[in-house]
């Protein structure tokens, strides 16, 4: 309004002592709402290709500017003009259902058993970063070197004509017992974990509170449907059943099941 011509034209007019104290400070308030941006980001928030050096100029520039045209007297009120600019930049940069779904490149897979470690590697061999989570390190070893071996088998049958590529996929798949390693960038988290309810909404609510918004949860059971468990997390729409038919590795067949909440975009995301 007519305080923001005042206040930018007065600051031509400042004496260097005075601008040496402001500079810093305007500085620091450009800065601090970058990190914003960043954060926004990082959680999934806000899209990932910005920028948010140039994101926070444009914030910038279309308040600061605002003096030069704005007239308080005009057909729209300041809040009027407020509101639009925050409009413009949420609809423009937000993630949103239908518009924009982040590209699936690391795969948590929870529990270690035959179902999931197959799964896992199925996943690498896919070309995708995969983490294994099992809270017993017994297990995690056990299906390391199960898979290895199935591995090395299936390389002397020919079943998988390039053996660098086994080599490739191992290098892809990790193996942990560390829940925030897994739940930390996962962009598809799959559950191959016991057949319980009470278990699987566990997991769910504890991964609800660790991965990032952007996360897509798939359960591999064939009983529970995933209406079941999407309630202990907020995002039923990037919630589906993943049922791989057993053993993985050798089916070639994976049923997606979506509940009356899940999004076309998490169905056409699970199926890629």
């Amino acid at each position: 309004g007519q305080s923001a011509k005042v206040f930018f034209r007065e600051m031509k007019a400042l004496s260097e002592d005075k601008l040496s104290q402001i500079v810093p400070k305007r500085d620091l308030f450009r800065l601090n709402m970058e990190q914003v941006v960043k954060e926004g980001i990082e959680n999934g928030e806000l899209r990932p290709e910005l920028d948010p050096a140039i994101v926070t100029f444009g914030i910038l520039g279309m308040a600061n500017w605002c003096y030069q045209w704005f007239q308080p007297g005009g057909r729209l009120t300041e809040e009027d003009v407020s509101e639009m600019f925050v409009d413009m930049l949420l609809n423009s940069s937000q993630m949103r259902e239908g518009l924009c779904m982040e590209p699936i490149k690391q795969i948590s897979v929870m529990g270690a058993g035959q179902m999931g470690r197959q799964i896992a590697m199925l996943c690498a061999l896919g070309g995708f970063e995969t983490i294994l989570y099992d809270l017993d390190t017994n297990q995690l070893s056990q299906a390391e070197k199960a898979l290895e071996s199935l591995m090395k088998q299936w390389v002397q049958k020919g079943k998988i004509e390039e053996e660098e590529g086994v080599k490739q996929a191992f290098s892809r798949l990790s193996f942990t017992n560390d829940f925030k390693t897994s739940a930390e960038r996962p962009d598809l988290v799959i559950e191959a974990v016991v057949e319980k309810l009470s278990v699987k909404k566990e997991l769910f609510q504890a991964l609800e509170e660790s991965v990032p918004a952007h996360t897509i949860f798939a359960t591999n059971s064939s009983t529970i449907v995933n209406s079941l468990l999407a309630p202990v997390t907020s995002r039923p729409d990037k919630f589906v059943n993943m049922h791989f038919f057993f053993p993985p590795l050798v089916m070639n067949c994976v049923e997606v099941v979506m509940s009356e909440q899940t999004s076309e975009e998490t169905v056409q995301a699970a199926m890629e």
